[in-house]
């Protein structure tokens, strides 16, 4: 990995205005500490990133002893994140369906602490972004002129190497790069979620908020039908895991949701 960063290095330093043409793997750990692969595609002034998550839509078990188990919302494309230089348009398979919504990503707030690490001895700075209540630590190389990342984490001034998520325990770690010899793939992501209805991100938070509301109130409803009392998790995060982007004040009116 650190002869392809370096033979990046160079190959960049000398086309630092040239177009670029790049795919870069991660490695992706979800909230159930499950790992697969994922992809960064940056081709000239646009990027998709792929999670290559196979699982299909269902329960996992986490715990043989214990029985306990985890859902999984999850189709063949998976969660799929198309950027510009401004826009980021996201779309999570959700309930057995799609969800697909902008954001203007083009000026994110970071934080830049000033704290460095050497990750695969090369020296990386610290990032913190605070972005629709969730909170983003992030590593990432100067030295490497990439400013689009994985998710919507676009904008900072270098490779992204690592990514850790505090309120969902998702962590992303920089695993490879290589220059992008065909667009197929790119071009055919980019070419399905274009082709798909888009929410503004006002439609989003108004369409996930009645789902998540409608989806406590039935299971209230079947509680209360079958004699059974609910505890639900602190933060309502049964109903947020598996979203990208909290609507505002989503969780304080789940939270005023009492069986």
């Amino acid at each position: 990995m650190i002869k392809t960063i370096c033979f990046f290095l160079i190959f960049l330093s000398g086309t630092i205005s040239a177009q670029v043409k790049t795919v870069i793997e991660y490695t992706f750990q979800d909230q159930n500490n499950y790992v697969c692969s994922s992809n960064l595609y940056v081709v000239n002034n646009e990027s998709i990133y792929k999670i290559n998550d196979p699982r299909e839509s269902g329960n996992y078990k986490i715990d043989v002893e214990n029985n306990s188990y985890y859902g999984v919302y999850n189709d063949k494309i998976s969660r799929l994140f198309y950027s510009t230089e401004k826009n980021t348009i996201t779309r999570i398979p959700l309930y057995n369906s799609e969800i697909i919504y902008s954001f203007d990503s083009d000026n994110l707030k970071y934080e830049l602490t000033g704290k460095t690490k050497k990750i695969e001895s090369y020296n990386c700075q610290e990032a913190r972004l605070s972005l629709n209540d969730r909170k983003y630590t992030i590593w990432f190389m100067p030295e490497i002129q990439i400013n689009f990342g994985p998710y919507k984490l676009n904008g900072l001034p270098g490779l992204i190497m690592e990514v850790t998520e505090e309120t969902s325990n998702i962590k992303i770690t920089f695993k490879s790069m290589k220059k992008l010899t065909e667009t197929n793939e790119f071009d055919s992501l980019k070419k399905y979620i274009l082709s798909k209805p888009v929410l503004d991100y006002n439609k989003y938070e108004e369409t996930i908020t009645e789902l998540m509301i409608s989806k406590k109130n039935k299971q209230i409803a079947n509680a209360n039908e079958n004699g059974i009392t609910i505890e639900f998790a602190k933060g309502q995060i049964s109903f947020t895991t598996y979203l990208i982007d909290i609507p505002t004040n989503l969780v304080s009116k789940l939270e005023n949701i009492s069986q």
